[in-house]
């Protein structure tokens, strides 16, 4: 597999994981039309930083240039009628950014989960995809650092799972945590690959090492994990209250 094919297949992966950490954001809105431009954000920044990778661009320049198509895009959404042919800013650009982003701030201070989706909302909601999408491809894609993708990928679900009084529902984990396991599936059968050649049967043939093992173990591993990581939350109430809970003696002492 060449080293091209193998960041082509990494940075679609990134994306897919970054695009599935926002989904628990549905929990706090009322409507759901925001997703397809949170789609085309993240869509964006992968391309961006594939294109920019492929013609050789300094590595520190690419997200930069990311963030900055990721700004464009918010203001296609929000500052259209103020920026030359829809999408270049013009002199009431940025103030007009700023004033959506502080309506959203109203909004925030005014509604309780779920809210609804007027533009301030919108801009909040796909910028935080977009940021979420720079930084999951910086660590995953540029740094090589997947083990690190996680804090940005379970950032979505933190914050919905802070502003919801009632909690959420366990399944809203199920997506970041889908996406994170097969970004390290993906990474590390990236890696094996760059190992060389296999002495498989199908390896000789395919001139690429042999990973369909390591992907299998993988899946297994990771299906395992992510049970046991929405499972022992839910018990986790019954075994504090059974190992920790008051006992039955007479003594006045504080269990902590």
């Amino acid at each position: 597999m060449s080293s091209l094919s193998a960041h082509g297949r990494l940075t679609i992966v990134a994306a897919v994981a970054a695009w599935l950490s926002v989904l628990p954001l549905f929990a706090i809105t009322i409507t759901d039309d925001w997703i397809v431009p949170a789609a085309i954000v993240v869509a964006l920044v992968a391309a961006t930083g594939y294109v920019l990778r492929k013609l050789g661009v300094p590595a520190l320049v690419v997200p930069i240039a990311q963030l900055a198509v990721a700004v464009l895009w918010l203001g296609v959404l929000v500052a259209n009628d103020v920026a030359l042919l829809g999408f270049i800013p013009g002199s009431d650009w940025a103030t007009r950014l700023v004033d959506v982003f502080r309506e959203g701030i109203d909004v925030t201070n005014t509604y309780v989960a779920p809210i609804p989706v007027p533009r301030g909302i919108l801009l909040m909601l796909v910028g935080g995809a977009g940021a979420v999408a720079v930084l999951v491809d910086v660590l995953a894609v540029w740094l090589r650092k997947v083990p690190l993708a996680g804090v940005p990928l379970v950032a979505c679900y933190a914050v919905a799972a802070s502003v919801m009084a009632t909690g959420m529902e366990w399944w809203w984990f199920l997506p970041p945590a889908a996406g994170f396991l097969a970004l390290l599936v993906s990474e590390g059968r990236t890696r094996v690959a760059a190992w060389g050649r296999s002495a498989s049967p199908s390896a000789r043939r395919s001139g690429i090492p042999e990973t369909d093992s390591l992907a299998r173990n993988g899946r297994r591993v990771g299906a395992v994990a992510l049970a046991v990581a929405v499972a022992v939350p839910g018990i986790a109430p019954v075994l504090t209250e059974g190992l920790l809970g008051p006992g039955r003696g007479g003594g006045g002492g504080c269990l902590l």
